[in-house]
């Protein structure tokens, strides 16, 4: 066993850590510089491991809270475009047409001033007039043949094509208020536009990508229909719970009622509904306890392979998100490159600009400067 003595300290060297550590903590002399600088040392080390913890913790909690933050925004986006494709998929049925047709005309619609929720009625009213072969059909254009094989659909972008051909305002609107009711008064600005330019809006909205295909909408609505028998099943199950209580919370309040009025037997009521509710509860809680359980289970089972899952499609995936983030960084390095020097230019026109305009107005400047002094 080896001593090195350093001024009033002296560490034993000894082969165990553990007899180090006891040796530093015994040997050292309070009050000597020895001490002070292990006094030190210890309270950096402390200081240290305090950081590094709350570093740590704080890194953890921005990752999680970033992962909840990410859920929570592909949930409400999911949600969001399933609410809309669905609205798409039925409002189409409703009104006969197909889901493609329905976007088109209610991007139409937008730009016109209405929506197609004001042409509902419009719709079932030419159905009618087709069901009675109308006259002012004829007047359009569209003869007893082309409505026995035309679509809802079909019909009515011919009679708002043929609509727009009439150049007398009293005729168009009588013929519209015949073949599409009172709903005609919505299509003002639709009717004042021509079939070209309406064929171009319609066209726009595919143009700008705002047209959800077949495919997509019968998905949105699946989601929805999905999402909607999961709350039926969760509300169910509460209701059927809830249910079984509500006789005894109502003997209960008849009781409270008892007191207040001075009935007989109140007391007692209240005594009975309360025992009857604690059954109720003892009997339905195992109840819930099983679907919890069978939940919790479920999900615990395709827990670890759903994991799996997440991290070899986030892998899969992270050479061709870098290589995006590089071919975005790359244009847009590119377009910085190619702004900057214009905008240096326009800069120092725009100086040059302000300094000349300023040099030529001074002189003008100087009789009011004079008058004002």
């Amino acid at each position: 066993m080896a001593k090195t003595t350093i001024g009033k300290a002296y560490v034993q060297i000894v082969p165990s850590a553990l007899g180090i550590s006891d040796s530093i903590a015994k040997e050292i002399d309070a009050g000597s510089v020895g001490s002070k600088a292990g006094s030190d040392f210890a309270s950096s080390m402390g200081s240290m491991i305090k950081g590094s913890a709350a570093v740590i913790t704080g890194a953890v909690a921005a990752v999680t809270g970033a992962a909840v933050g990410a859920g929570k925004a592909i949930w409400d986006s999911a949600k969001s475009v399933a609410e809309y494709g669905d609205n798409i998929d039925k409002m189409s049925q409703k009104m006969g047409i197909s889901a493609q047709a329905y976007q088109e005309w209610d991007f139409v619609m937008q730009h016109s001033g209405t929506s197609m929720e004001s042409l509902k009625a419009s719709m079932k009213t030419m159905a009618n007039a087709a069901q009675t072969n109308s006259d002012a059909f004829k007047e359009l254009g569209i003869s007893t043949k082309d409505l026995a094989s035309m679509s809802q659909e079909d019909l009515f972008s011919s009679v708002i094509a043929g609509l727009q051909e009439v150049d007398d305002t009293t005729q168009r609107t009588y013929l519209a208020g015949k073949l599409l009711g009172r709903g005609a008064t919505e299509l003002g600005a639709l009717l004042n536009m021509s079939a070209e330019e309406t064929a171009n809006m319609k066209q726009e909205i595919h143009d700008l990508g705002g047209v959800l295909d077949d495919t997509a909408v019968k998905n949105a609505a699946t989601f929805q229909d999905t999402l909607q028998n999961l709350t039926v099943a969760s509300d169910g199950l509460k209701n059927s719970l809830v249910s079984n209580l509500l006789p005894s919370i109502t003997t209960v309040m008849n009781g409270f009622t008892g007191l207040i009025t001075g009935a007989d037997g109140a007391d007692k009521q209240i005594s009975s509904g309360v025992e009857s509710l604690i059954r109720n509860v003892s009997t339905g809680l195992p109840q819930a306890l099983e679907a919890i359980t069978s939940v919790v289970s479920g999900v615990a089972s395709v827990m670890p392979e759903l994991v799996v899952s997440i991290s070899d499609a986030v892998i899969s995936a992270l050479p061709q998100l870098g290589e995006t983030f590089l071919q975005v960084g790359s244009s847009a390095m590119e377009a910085l490159g190619s702004v900057i020097p214009q905008a240096l230019k326009a800069g120092i026109e725009l100086i040059l600009q302000l300094a000349n305009g300023i040099t030529q107005a001074i002189p003008k400047m100087m009789p009011a400067i004079v008058s004002l002094v």
